[in-house]
């Protein structure tokens, strides 16, 4: 897998929602996307069994000809807040994900600059067995650990030129003229994308039943940064999509709501409770937007504006929380593939 700067890497979560967005995307967005997805756990299924029918999932969802990155960790030991202790990998975790990957998958495994000797043995395992290389996912504060990031490619026996570098800011805006400099061995990775997610966690506190929009400040970093020639070299883009950097939300008590990405901003509408028989207000919010035609950019642009067309109309259904979110997600990465194929 080899791309430039030209070339999008949605990081996705590895639940239904996401992996019908997947499944749905034709050709002619594809060819610009590679996607980052990290494995989810599940409430009760031992780890065997459901990274087996995940990625049985994803399988027929994106194939087994094309590759794919995979992170492992929220299947870590520790508690989804534990996010640092989890950094540190897992070596039962990672072999169990990775050689169960490799019947279905042509997966590149993501390995962190934390991780313990015991974990990347057993990165250095799949990179040897399968001969795909790896994606080093660092965020900026471990742009100074040169001689770090160096032990960890050689306890892997790699060289960068067959690692993918991921700078991943997570929450927070792109800052690329100051870091693109202090990336080692910048000039030596297969590829280099940079990240944010700044969607946020939670839409509590946002006023019910009508249309706010909240500035995509991830993708206004990236843009800004890499029109001209300013940086030595220019990362691919990637983010969050329309979820935030966070762990896998796990249940919950959600709302009705629909994010649905423009070129500056996200347009976010909120409802009531689904618990509390809500659900049925879909209707009208696909509606609204269907109705906003400098917005909704038609039945045609993605599978899910598809979806959002038909649930507008009578006599359909309002949707359910999980297919709300494929919506969103389908709708989004087909239009950032297209922007940033498209850049200067």
């Amino acid at each position: 897998m080899d791309f430039g700067h030209r070339h999008y890497v949605p990081i996705l979560k590895t639940k239904m929602g996401e992996r019908w967005a997947l499944s749905h995307l034709d050709e002619s967005t594809i060819k610009y996307l590679s996607p980052l997805l990290e494995l989810h756990p599940h409430k009760k299924n031992p780890i065997g069994t459901h990274v087996e029918e995940t990625c049985e999932a994803l399988e027929a969802a994106w194939g087994n000809e094309r590759e794919l990155f995979l992170d492992t960790l929220w299947l870590h030991q520790g508690k989804k807040s534990e996010q640092l202790h989890k950094e540190q990998g897992d070596p039962s975790a990672i072999r169990t994900c990775l050689d169960c990957a490799r019947l279905h998958l042509q997966a590149i495994p993501v390995v962190r600059l934390a991780y313990k000797e015991s974990s990347r043995e057993e990165v250095r395992s799949a990179i040897e067995k399968d001969g795909r290389g790896y994606m080093l996912r660092l965020r900026p504060s471990e742009l100074n650990s040169k001689e770090l990031i160096a032990g960890l490619l050689k306890s892997l026996k790699v060289a960068p030129e067959e690692g993918h570098l991921l700078l991943d800011y997570r929450k927070d805006q792109m800052n690329l003229a100051f870091d693109v400099p202090r990336v080692p061995f910048l000039k030596q990775w297969r590829t280099f994308t940079s990240a944010s997610g700044v969607f946020p966690r939670s839409l509590v506190g946002f006023a019910l039943n009508k249309w706010h929009k909240i500035e995509r400040a991830d993708w206004a970093g990236w843009d800004a940064a890499t029109v001209g020639k300013d940086l030595s070299r220019k990362p691919a883009f990637a983010d969050y999509t329309t979820r935030d950097p966070g762990a896998p939300v796990d249940g919950g008590s959600p709302s009705v709501n629909l994010r649905y990405a423009r070129e500056e901003n996200w347009l976010v509408r909120v409802g009531g409770k689904v618990k509390e028989g809500a659900s049925s207000q879909m209707k009208q919010v696909c509606k609204s937007l269907v109705s906003m035609t400098d917005e909704y950019d038609g039945p045609e642009f993605s599978a899910g504006d598809n979806e959002i067309f038909n649930t507008a109309q009578p006599k359909t259904g309002p949707g359910n929380p999980g297919q709300w979110v494929k919506w969103g997600v389908s709708h989004h990465m087909v239009l950032v593939a297209a922007a940033v194929s498209a850049h200067t």
